[in-house]
């Protein structure tokens, strides 16, 4: 059996997807219903194989608790850190990760 080539189309294409489907860059971070269609849509029209559905570092972090800013067409702002001095950084606590050693 012969090997064949397959080219498979892909990219991040979360600021052109938003422009390319008319969404406000806003409503594509926060609305999963239209990141979701934009990303579609360019799969469809771009003839792409896949489509990412991400969150952008910004969505993580705001679940953590840092406050963010989203521009109606620009990226996400963050308006105040989470770590204002050099003594709030020790209360920042270590990530740990089930199954690392020492971890249960």
């Amino acid at each position: 059996m012969g090997r064949r080539s397959i080219c498979r189309r892909s990219a991040i294409l979360m600021r052109f997807a938003a422009k390319y489907a008319g969404v406000a860059y806003r409503d594509f971070c926060l609305r999963p219903e239209c990141k979701t269609a934009a990303m579609i849509a360019c799969a469809r029209d771009f003839g792409l194989d896949w489509v990412t559905v991400l969150s952008d570092p910004y969505s993580e972090a705001r679940a953590f608790g840092l406050e963010v800013r989203y521009p109606e067409d620009s990226l996400p702002q963050n308006t105040t850190p989470l770590i204002r001095d050099i003594e709030m950084a020790s209360t920042v606590l270590s990530f740990r990760v089930r199954g690392e050693a020492g971890v249960c």
